[in-house]
């Protein structure tokens, strides 16, 4: 054996080491080095098929030098092959061992209402390991190639606590020596490691920025760190929410989180048990993903349970249009969805209509869970030039629980007589509306303002057959714009 020159390290690099793949990549590195190339280990064992010697192996790792670089490549067997069947795979090498990890989060979420949160850390490699939290297990699902790690995805409940770090035990380093856990710039801790679990304690909520007015969540970088060199090994995302920002039922459950709705506080929370009693409560949707046609199925499931969450929001429901003369003193019945008894000791119902900037409540009396009627009030708004006004309204109950208005309903409140001083206008208006011109007074309005119909003062309105304005008015005489004049031939 030759004798073997003094080197200087450079870092090392690490290979993708799959099964079978360790020759594969090591043909093409054999490839690319000039002839000659020295090897340097300890108890050097020169490598299966391998007839000069130059490629040697201790303790399971596969070392080899060149001119320019010193590289690691940790497999199990080597051989020479014709050609390298995977070299155009992408992410073959790694410059760092965080490139090579995937880390998923159960859950991928904490509210913030919640004191610190025990978080199982996870490096699969033989069997499901159970939760460190609870006795239900994790399930082995679909391994798939990342990075250059083949990693075993684990699928939890959504409902459990647990961090996972999936890994291949043979592929990860030994983490003996202790691991931190490290929240952003709030907190870092030590993970307790023992066997194939690792345990990490969240920041608690007072710990925890303020999350901004415009969203319900504030993401913090979860950071797992080796004890012993201090480098990083994988990272992930952590985020914080408070479901107590949702007014609204729809909202509530509809959020991204775990998030529920207390009918009969008009609260939304992460605790389900915070609400008055199980009738009183809207779930969230925590139907988790999970690969393949399983995933497909259950996020069908997914999707039907949170159609019946947000079928089970109190919430008003598109009818008919809501015309309201101004001025005429109507009643408003609405249909709606799941409207909630009022408990003892709490108001009834109200209407509530925006008018020009004005706030005008209006007694309103639920009949059933269905239906609801803002009782016999009159609207008014101020000018002639605005013939109809589309008015925002909200129904509430117990002075400010807001029930849903995912449709948008609004109350468009009118005039006939605005923009229509004519009988030919008037006769232009919609139908809806039932305008009319009355003669006698020469002006636009419903048919009840009008008359006992004489011969003078008839009423006219499009139901009326042959209907013909009476008495037209010249009231200008010019020229007409646009209009060329043409010399006579």
């Amino acid at each position: 054996m030759r004798r073997v020159p003094e080197l200087r390290r450079p870092p090392l690099r690490l290979v993708c080491p799959a099964q079978h793949e360790g020759e594969q990549c090591l043909t093409k590195m054999e490839k690319r080095q000039p002839p000659g190339f020295a090897q340097q280990a300890l108890q050097e064992r020169p490598c299966a098929g391998s007839s000069d010697g130059d490629v040697a192996i201790k303790a399971g790792l596969l070392w080899a030098d060149s001119s320019l670089t010193l590289s690691t490549f940790s497999t199990s067997r080597c051989s020479r092959k014709d050609r390298c069947e995977r070299a155009d795979e992408p992410f073959r090498f790694a410059a760092a061992l965080s490139q090579c990890v995937k880390v998923t989060v159960y859950p991928a979420s904490i509210a913030v209402s919640e004191p610190s949160v025990p978080l199982g850390v996870y490096r699969g490699g033989g069997s499901s390991s159970s939760s460190p939290i609870t006795t239900q297990q994790c399930t082995s699902a679909l391994i798939t190639y990342v990075g250059c790690i083949h990693t075993p995805r684990l699928i939890c409940p959504s409902y459990l606590p647990c961090l996972q770090l999936l890994l291949k035990v043979s592929d990860v380093p030994d983490l003996s020596a202790g691991i931190t856990c490290s929240f952003g710039n709030l907190t870092e801790v030590e993970g307790i490691v023992s066997g194939n679990q690792i345990m990490c304690v969240s920041p608690a909520a007072k710990d925890v920025p303020m999350i901004p007015t415009d969203q319900d969540w504030f993401g913090v970088e979860l950071r797992l760190n080796s004890k012993e060199t201090g480098q990083m090994l994988t990272s992930t995302e952590v985020k914080f929410y408070n479901c107590s920002v949702h007014q609204l039922c729809l909202s509530c459950v509809n959020s991204a989180f775990r998030c529920h709705w207390c009918k009969y506080r008009n609260l939304c929370t992460h605790d389900p048990t915070s609400c008055s009693f199980q009738e009183g409560r809207v779930n969230a949707s925590e139907v988790g993903r999970s690969p393949g046609t399983r995933r497909r199925v259950q996020e069908t499931l997914a999707r039907i349970d949170l159609f019946a969450a947000l079928d089970d929001c109190p919430q008003l429901v598109r009818s008919e249009e809501i015309l309201i003369p101004a001025g005429e003193v109507k009643p408003i019945t609405l249909k709606a969805r799941n409207l909630p008894q009022p408990q003892s000791g709490q108001r009834g119902y109200e209407c509530v209509l925006n008018i020009q900037g004005v706030s005008h409540r209006v007694t309103a009396l639920r009949f059933n869970s269905s239906s609801v009627q803002c009782q016999n009030s009159s609207y008014l708004y101020e000018g002639m030039k605005i013939s109809e006004l589309p008015v925002d309204f909200s129904v509430v109950w117990n002075g400010n629980f807001i029930i849903d208005n995912p449709e948008n309903i609004r109350v468009h409140l009118y005039k006939c007589a605005a923009q229509r001083d004519s009988c030919g206008m008037c006769l232009k208006a919609e139908r809806k509306f039932h305008c009319g011109w009355c003669s006698g007074e020469g002006r636009c309005t419903l048919r009840h303002h009008c008359p006992a119909p004489t011969h003078a003062g008839r009423w006219l309105d499009l139901s009326s057959r042959n209907v013909k304005c009476t008495n037209p008015r010249i009231t200008e005489v010019g020229s007409c714009p646009n209009v060329t004049r043409m010399s006579p031939p």
